[in-house]
């Protein structure tokens, strides 16, 4: 959030900056929404949409994070036409009434420009070292041989991205969560030093249904011993109170005649060795002693904790084995009598559906960036360039992760979900921008928009770095990825929108004024309802005659 008001923060000031400081500081901030209004307005729209369509996510965590940055960014935008802009205006007029910054009901005592303020003159601004530094470089960016040059180089730099996007595998390591010397990561570094299985045991539940009865028993028996067919599993339970039980009942045939299940079982608990085994593995009603709930352990002896692979195959094959279970069909996943469940499960599901819900949420922020590019850019043409950069923006960023080293895990995952909404900035204020200039010609037009918003992008893309640097000295793996994918946002995003985008739109982009084809319609318009209001005195005229 700290980024997003940044960025729309320097294009507007930047905008106000460049009216004449001679007008009135109201009429220069109508003049400076006039110029960039149009090009924060779609930032704000595209950067919603496309946290907006990512509630639609079944990851909690980026459903929540989305749910949280949509209305965020409204809220920003909010202010930044309202406040913040009536700031801007509120200290233009305190220059112009030669008032001190800090103590502003005190006028300054400096007369060289106190006669020139009384007479409402105030001598107009030079251009800023920033905006002399833009002008220089598009002297040389458009320059022949620097747009080979250019297009060669990012054609290139695209290739190997997306050839590193391509390598890009899901990998997680638990210790990565953990800071940089922590004793838990020592701990489990010797634990696995010392451990010839680190194992994963699933709890195997049975609910709701009659455990005296002798088919629900089989049952029960039949569904851990399938489980044991699955490649992660190869023994069967150490310990499971229902073959104990069947056992007890069998030596104790004599002694326990009569009785019904559930005696029987007091009975059984009543043994202290199978109370401490199974006391808490079974639940009964406190009433009639009738077994609610019941379970066992199994051990996922062939599951590899660091491969991501291993384990969505091992949740994918039980949990089709679960499903599987005559006594679960025509129930739902929810409300399956049968089940295994580990806590590990929740990052397991996580990574079955992270690929797809990635290539979900990237085809919905694009789509999102287009469509609210046909209906706000002037020309139907802005949109093609807009998808077309922020697609190459996103392979490009796929593929500086995997070239930094970071794989795709829930840390990756949710930075990259958010670079969707953010990266679209860099692109769609150059595209509005050249699209509304008045200049002739297209190096014209990117001259202008360079000098103008590009100024304002650079400030605000390095404020956004300078703002994560920070991240980087982090001791926690997290922060460090974040730093990562905000870097390489910034990074691809300026050269993009500064370097790439220019160089094409001075070579295919639209020539025409859409600014003054607008107005020309306008006043067109404005002639056409004069015709029609003379006709109108004309024909009142006549019939009064």
């Amino acid at each position: 959030m700290f980024g997003v008001g940044l960025d729309d923060a320097f294009v507007i000031s930047g905008a106000f900056n460049r009216t004449s400081v001679n007008k009135d500081p109201v009429d220069r901030m109508m003049e400076a929404m006039e110029e960039v209004g149009s090009s924060v307005i779609m930032t704000t729209l595209t950067t919603t949409s496309a946290f907006a369509l990512g509630c639609s996510s079944t990851v909690p965590a980026v459903y929540w994070l989305c749910l949280y940055a949509f209305p965020c960014v409204l809220i920003d935008f909010l202010y930044q036409i309202t406040f913040f802009t009536a700031l801007l205006v509120i200290d233009a007029q305190r220059i112009k009434a030669n008032k001190l910054d800090c103590v502003v009901c005190c006028r300054s005592s400096r007369s060289g420009a106190e006669e020139d303020i009384q007479q409402g003159e105030i001598p107009e601004r030079s251009k800023t070292f920033t905006e002399k530094l833009m002008g220089r470089y598009c002297d040389f960016l458009m320059k022949p041989w620097v747009k080979v040059f250019v297009l060669i180089s990012f054609a290139a730099m695209l290739g190997g991205f997306t050839f590193a996007t391509s390598q890009l595998e899901q990998f997680f390591d638990y210790r990565e969560l953990l800071p940089t010397g922590s004793y838990v990561a020592s701990f489990f570094d010797t634990l696995t030093d010392y451990t010839e299985d680190l194992a994963f045991q699933p709890e195997v539940f049975f609910r709701d249904v009659d455990v005296s009865d002798p088919e629900v028993q089989a049952s029960m028996n039949k569904y851990v011993s399938d489980l044991t067919t699955l490649d992660s599993i190869t023994e069967l339970p150490i310990s499971f109170w229902l073959q104990d039980f069947t056992a007890f009942e069998t030596t104790n045939q004599a002694a326990l005649a009569g009785m019904t299940f559930e005696e029987k079982l007091t009975e059984f608990l009543a043994d202290p060795v199978f109370f401490s085994l199974y006391a808490n593995d079974i639940v009964r009603d406190p009433v009639t002693g009738v077994v609610t709930a019941s379970r066992t352990t199994v051990i996922m002896d062939q599951v590899d904790g660091l491969d991501v692979t291993n384990q969505v195959k091992t949740i994918k094959d039980q949990r089709a084995l679960t499903r599987k279970q005559p006594i679960n069909e025509g129930l739902g996943k929810g409300k399956w009598v049968f089940f295994t469940y580990l806590d590990l499960y929740f990052i397991w599901d996580f990574y079955a559906v992270a690929v797809e819900e990635l290539i979900l949420s990237t085809v919905l922020g694009v789509v999102a960036v287009v469509v609210i590019s046909l209906f706000f850019i002037p020309h139907w043409t802005g949109a093609i360039f807009v998808s077309v950069f922020v697609s190459m923006l996103y392979i490009d960023l796929l593929g500086f992760a995997q070239v930094c080293g970071l794989d795709i895990n829930s840390v990756t995952y949710i930075g990259l979900v958010m670079s969707i909404g953010l990266m679209v900035d860099y692109v769609m204020h150059i595209v509005v921008t050249y699209f509304e200039s008045s200049a002739p010609t297209r190096e014209g037009k990117v001259r202008e928009t360079l000098e103008t918003i590009g100024v304002s992008i650079l400030i605000g893309g390095t404020s956004t770095f300078l703002g994560v640097v920070p991240l980087a000295f982090s001791n926690s793996a997290i922060f460090f990825t974040i730093f990562i994918i905000f870097m390489g946002l910034v990074i691809l995003g300026v050269s993009h929108g500064l370097i790439l985008l220019p160089v094409v739109l001075s070579i295919i982009g639209p020539v025409e004024n859409v600014t003054k084809k607008v107005k020309n319609l306008e006043e067109s318009d404005e002639s056409d309802q004069g015709k029609d209001e003379r006709w109108a005195e004309h024909g009142n005229e006549t019939g009064e005659a």
